[in-house]
């Protein structure tokens, strides 16, 4: 029996045991893993069954689907980890030199499965990527975000950096509430959104004030610095309660450095205001102005106070290219890996 004849023997041995020995790690994954990213598992197979019965047989061209490679891994018992565990088993495992590889020089197996491992990491990427779109749908059209006006590319750029601060630990895990303001809408509009994205349901849609020195009807300028009366983009945490100047008020914790990282300093803070009010726009036009604060009705804040406090996530956006240049919470492709990983 030829070197070749030898090969075709063994190597199909070695992806058996590779299967097995990824199946068996597989089985610590977490029980919770949704089912259907199980789809960048099926996405993994294909490609090593393509660079399997391409790359070290080359056989005459024939239907893939008929490939007994195909056939031992399509009907297989698949596992469901998170792919993070997929890709980081099958290239520890594809990455060590075996005997069989050694005896192989024309493909070697370890180029073969190099570009395995490669487009494995795509696979679980972009396979991650269209698992946070869809959830960024199903949430956004459940809580008829759509209805209320709320853009679209707004919410996916709040819901991917909810995902990117919490693998920061700037937001807890376990906190599934996010408010996003769209400072390009009009001041009589509603502009502020608190969204459940676990229930996807929106809680509250209420009026905002921006800082005076920001706009008039319209914000169109922004600032971190003290004494400025102008309002700051990006992401805010939510912190604790209080009783002040402004009666029961909500402080902020600024959480981008060079956009709202001095909000304590600035005593910028969630109250009620008088001047945000129907009332006020139909004896002046439009509603009122704060010093940078984003102050909401009188009627309302205690409310949407006592659902955002406490650690969650509140997105200040307007389309400003200095912050969308260079925050760093708006990565969606980093967000999808953080979204696969916790499972929410």
């Amino acid at each position: 029996m030829n070197l070749s004849n030898i090969s075709k023997i063994l190597v199909p041995c070695t992806f058996i045991i590779y299967f097995l020995l990824f199946s068996s790690v597989a089985s610590f994954a977490d029980e919770s893993t949704p089912t259907s990213k199980q789809n960048g598992l099926t996405n993994i197979i294909d490609f090593f069954a393509n660079v399997y019965e391409k790359q070290l047989f080359k056989p005459e061209p024939a239907s893939l689907a008929a490939s007994p490679i195909k056939q031992l891994f399509t009907t297989a018992s698949l596992p469901e980890p998170a792919p993070e565990l997929i890709l980081t088993e099958y290239t520890r495992q594809l990455y060590i030199p075996t005997p069989i590889s050694a005896q192989i020089k024309t493909p070697p197996l370890n180029m073969a499965m190099t570009y395995a491992a490669y487009a494995a990491a795509n696979a679980v990427k972009l396979n991650a990527n269209r698992l946070l779109e869809q959830h960024t749908r199903d949430v956004y059209y459940e809580a008829k975000l759509d209805k209320k006006d709320l853009d679209y590319t707004v919410f996916k750029y709040a819901l991917a950096g909810m995902y990117n601060l919490k693998a920061q630990g700037k937001i807890r895990a376990n906190n599934h509430i996010l408010t996003v303001i769209d400072y390009r809408k009009h001041c009589n509009k509603k502009r502020m959104y608190v969204v459940d994205v676990k229930r996807k349901k929106l809680i509250h849609h209420s009026l905002v004030a921006h800082g005076m020195k920001t706009g008039v009807a319209y914000a169109k300028r922004f600032s971190n610095k003290p004494e400025t009366h102008k309002t700051s983009l990006g992401f805010f945490r939510a912190s604790n309660t209080y009783q002040g100047q402004h009666g029961y008020s909500l402080r902020l914790d600024g959480l981008e450095y060079g956009f709202n990282h001095k909000a304590r300093e600035r005593a910028i803070v969630i109250h009620g205001a008088e001047y945000v009010s129907r009332e006020f726009i139909r004896r002046h036009g439009r509603i009122g102005r704060s010093w940078g604060c984003p102050s909401l009705p009188m009627e309302t804040h205690t409310s949407i106070i006592n659902t955002i406090r406490n650690g969650s996530l509140i997105f200040a956006y307007y389309d400003d290219r200095n912050y969308l240049s260079n925050s760093n919470n708006l990565d969606f492709t980093k967000a999808a890996k953080q979204y696969v990983k916790t499972g929410m």
